[in-house]
């Protein structure tokens, strides 16, 4: 983060504050600047020592304070924490509703997966009549070590995709060298859109019991995980 600042007296303090809009705490600290009048602050943060969910929006503002004790606050900015890693593409609905990213495969990886949101999103509007999104991104990444430190980051370690009400984008794995690819886009993205507009219909996710937000996701899959009958046999027959 950089401010250029000027004040009629010497700056003494630069402070940057920052707010992850899925995050209740606001992350403040002291930007580095040579004194004087005039100064050109920075401000490095590190995700390493506090996770940031990818894809979410930043709020952030700055203070300055001069050698009389007065300050100013900036008026806040906001960007988007991307990942910028990969060479995302990228195709829209008709509507330019929904967009779709994806960076291992060709063109039919990226249709396959907007066929899958627009489907999605219409089911799931069904299922919960009358909650629109303004728009939604999918991210589907080419494997599960390329998607593990967004996911790890922002849920628990045994998740294969991810929804973030917050910046409206969900996360997909669909590695191309393994034969249920196309099938894990067709089932997982409708899954976390699912929750997206259970989270939009509920206006805050952690208000809805986990039972039934993910019960309303895996009736949104238009085919069932195929490994799901035997867990839930397996798990019943121990007990």
């Amino acid at each position: 983060f950089s401010l250029q600042a000027h004040a009629s007296a010497d700056i003494t303090r630069v402070t940057l504050f920052m707010r992850a809009q899925d995050d209740d705490r606001t992350f403040s600290g002291l930007a580095q600047f040579a004194l004087g009048q005039r100064v050109e602050a920075t401000y490095r943060f590190d995700p390493a020592q506090r996770a940031l969910s990818a894809f979410t929006p930043l709020e952030y503002w700055w203070e300055v304070v001069d050698a009389t004790g007065a300050s100013t606050r900036s008026d806040p900015a906001i960007f988007v924490y991307l990942d910028n890693r990969f060479d995302w593409q990228t195709l829209d609905s008709a509507d330019g509703r929904l967009s779709v990213h994806w960076y291992d495969g060709e063109t039919e990886v990226g249709q396959a997966a907007l066929d899958a949101a627009v489907s999605g999103y219409a089911s799931a509007r069904n299922l919960l009549p009358g909650t629109q999104l303004d728009r939604a991104d999918v991210y589907v990444y080419g494997s599960e070590s390329d998607a593990r430190a967004v996911l790890d980051s922002a849920s628990p370690r045994w998740v294969s995709g991810f929804a973030n009400p917050a910046g409206n984008t969900a996360i997909v794995v669909a590695d191309s060298d393994t034969p249920d690819a196309r099938s894990r886009i067709a089932r997982d993205i409708p899954h976390e859109l699912m929750h997206l507009v259970a989270a939009h219909a509920s206006g805050q996710t952690l208000n809805m019991p986990t039972w039934f937000n993910e019960g309303l996701a895996q009736l949104n899959e238009p085919t069932p995980d195929p490994d799901d009958e035997a867990i839930l046999t397996a798990a019943r027959a121990d007990g």
